[in-house]
């Protein structure tokens, strides 16, 4: 994928072609989707308000749209950008803003939504999982809708809880759990012990996601190379 921090070096990070040439190497044939990382206000904040979405109220609409805009507008019509992946939100009203925006700036973009949680059932900010899906899955442009950067534990949970609110499309899901770590704002930095060590990428568990309708599967923060591999291993055991 292409990250979005910030629109200059968006800019500089496509017009050097380096994320592409790192998806080009990735795999040995056929075309590469790729799809650009945009996240939330909350990402940019070094108190982890991605996690909490602690910022709705003290930053303004007009200012959040601004944010926004810019990498919407560089990524969203570029030539080699299939899609915009909306990541790491806490907040629904921060992805319908995003989604607004999209809708005007590359309304024929396919894009993908996915929230941070922080249960089995709600998001970021305490809004039910089940709601912030029901609110995007009508809309055309959103070809998926996900989970990431959340303890795998939760993930199986959330995915049950939000069944009935795909809609009459049935929204594919997508998930990339963090390693189980939790992200200590104050300190700045990630504590706890990693769940990924008890091995939570199980085929059974792997099987149970497919089944509630992930298509989309990876890892977020601290999940590691050996995480991936085994990832591979499992999905191509039959998955």
């Amino acid at each position: 994928s292409v990250s979005a921090r910030g629109s200059e070096s968006v800019r500089g990070s496509l017009s050097a072609r380096g994320s592409v040439s790192v998806s080009e190497g990735a795999t040995s044939s056929g075309r590469h989707f790729i799809a650009a990382s945009i996240a939330s206000y909350g990402a940019y904040l070094p108190s982890g308000g991605e996690f909490t979405g602690d910022y709705e109220g003290t930053v303004s609409d007009e200012e959040l749209t601004e944010f926004h805009r810019t990498n919407i507008k560089v990524l969203g019509n570029h030539p080699d950008v299939d899609c915009l992946f909306f990541e790491t939100f806490p907040l629904l009203s921060e992805a319908l803003l995003a989604l607004s925006i999209a809708r005007k700036e590359c309304p024929h973009m396919p894009l993908i939504f996915s929230f941070t949680c922080r249960n089995g059932a709600e998001i970021g900010s305490g809004l039910s999982f089940s709601e912030a899906v029901n609110a995007l899955s009508s809309d055309e442009q959103v070809i998926a809708i996900g989970i990431n950067c959340t303890a795998p534990e939760h993930i199986t949970d959330l995915l049950v809880s939000a069944q009935s609110a795909r809609g009459e499309r049935a929204v594919p899901f997508l998930v990339s759990p963090n390693s189980g770590e939790t992200y200590d704002g104050d300190a700045f930095c990630w504590v706890g012990k990693p769940t990924s060590e008890t091995g939570f990428l199980t085929m059974e568990v792997l099987t149970r996601w497919s089944e509630l309708g992930v298509r989309i599967i990876g890892g977020c923060c601290r999940t590691r190379p050996s995480d991936t591999q085994l990832l591979r291993e499992r999905i191509s055991q039959g998955m």
